[in-house]
């Protein structure tokens, strides 16, 4: 998977030496964050001393934090477009410029850009509107040397519809809508764009826009592996006896996690049957991978969710490295039955790691393999379903018989698996 730790360590390490700028432009920290502190010295995963140097990072007692809501605080932006403004980088210049010229209904042309220099104009020919920033000394940060903000064109003249605002500087202007409407779809984007700004924009911008905002308020994909590891150690400081592990290649790259909370050890141990299932589902995203899952079901017939772990794929490596950190969170279960599809791997892993166990090979899988190999055949269905619920031993000889009848091929598959094995 291709999240690299290394990448953005910056949010584990202090920030980069700027003395060279004035301190009285540029202040030590911005108070409104959250100030981190590693614990030194101190390995809080005890399963992963091998990754003792991924840091881990703890809020202060007085933080809180509600890593349920999917929000991250929004941090207020002090900076305006005037002279002897100091902005932490051109890039960050470049978007507080576009939002200005957003909100007052103007576009610019780009006079001089290079690495010291940000130079911009007015679109019209003729106007005096300028503005011309520099870098300060060899730091990032980029000043504001001179701005004459005035306009001497008319307002239909700076504002033709031929060129739009990049969909960067859209998604840092609709970023905070995201806090009370989740659900922010680009249509919805293109018809506010009309209507707040008068700007004409298609649906891919906005799509892009719309992705830009949300890496805004939730982050990066990498930024959340990064933090895999104290979020782990948080799990279990919070939830005291919570099981958590994480693992990395040589490289410092992501390889396998696994979690499993106290509450759901205890509420299976205690008072769900002893019947795991187990599947994986692929992951969405940059970075592709896979979502293991062992799920139970308790005595209302409602899905009792156990342990979920994350790996790169299904292969015996990936199943077996999860299947063992199960055993080791539940540990030896009398009379246990693992339900999974035919999977070799998981067939494999299973004998491997509980070889005391019963495995079935669950029904719907057979049903839907059965389906996709001989025809989508209602009647075959049918058939199938049937024979999967009865409790006589006649009926059920008598519909696999008609089920050969409709496709001797299918009926010789689910024969196969041994009628013992069906779940």
């Amino acid at each position: 998977m291709g999240a690299n730790l290394d990448d953005i360590r910056e949010g584990f390490t202090p920030t980069p030496n700027i003395d060279t700028v004035s301190p009285s432009l540029i202040p030590d920290r911005d108070e409104t964050e959250p100030h981190f502190n590693p614990i030194p010295n101190q390995t809080p995963n005890q399963y992963d001393k091998q990754f003792a140097y991924v840091q881990r990072l703890v809020p202060p007692p007085c933080a809180s934090y509600a890593i349920n809501s999917g929000e991250v605080a929004p941090r207020s932006v002090t900076m305006r477009i005037e002279v002897g403004e100091v902005f932490p980088s051109k890039k960050q210049l470049q978007l507080q410029l576009g939002s200005y010229c957003l909100a007052n209904r103007f576009q610019i042309r780009v006079f001089k850009s290079d690495t010291t220099r940000y130079q911009v104009r007015c679109i019209v020919e003729d106007c005096s509107w300028k503005m011309s920033a520099a870098r300060v000394q060899n730091s990032d940060y980029f000043q504001i040397r001179k701005f004459y903000n005035h306009h001497t064109c008319s307002t239909e003249a700076r504002f033709p519809h031929q060129r739009q605002p990049s969909a960067r500087v859209i998604g840092e202007n609709i970023k905070d809508k995201f806090h009370d409407h989740r659900l922010y779809k680009p249509k919805e984007i293109v018809h506010d764009m009309q209507r707040e700004f008068g700007i004409s924009c298609n649906y891919h911008k906005e799509y892009r826009a719309r992705h830009i905002a949300l890496e805004e308020i939730q982050g990066t994909p990498a930024e959340s592996y990064s933090i895999l590891p104290s979020y782990l150690y948080m799990l279990e400081q919070t939830n005291l006896g919570t099981i958590t592990y994480f693992h990395a290649y040589s490289c410092n790259r992501f390889m396998y996690m696994f979690f499993c909370f106290k509450a759901c050890i205890y509420g299976f141990l205690s008072s769900i049957r002893p019947v795991i299932a187990i599947d994986g589902t692929f992951l969405t995203g940059p970075h592709r991978g896979v979502l293991f899952v062992a799920v139970c079901m308790d005595g209302n017939e409602q899905i009792f969710p156990l342990a979920f772990g994350v790996g790169e794929s299904e292969t015996n490596e990936g199943w077996e490295w999860f299947l063992y950190r199960l055993h080791k969170a539940v540990g030896e279960v009398e009379d246990l039955v693992i339900v999974s599809d035919r999977k070799n791997s998981i067939i494999t892993s299973v004998e491997k790691v509980f070889p005391n166990s019963f495995h079935g090979a669950c029904a719907i899988h057979l049903q839907r393999n059965m389906l996709a190999h001989y025809g989508k055949n209602k009647t075959l269905k049918r058939y199938f379903e049937r024979a999967t619920r009865v409790y006589r031993e006649s009926q059920f000889l008598q519909l696999m018989e008609q089920l050969a009848n409709i496709n001797s091929e299918a009926a010789q598959y689910v024969t196969a698996v041994r009628f013992d094995r069906w779940s």
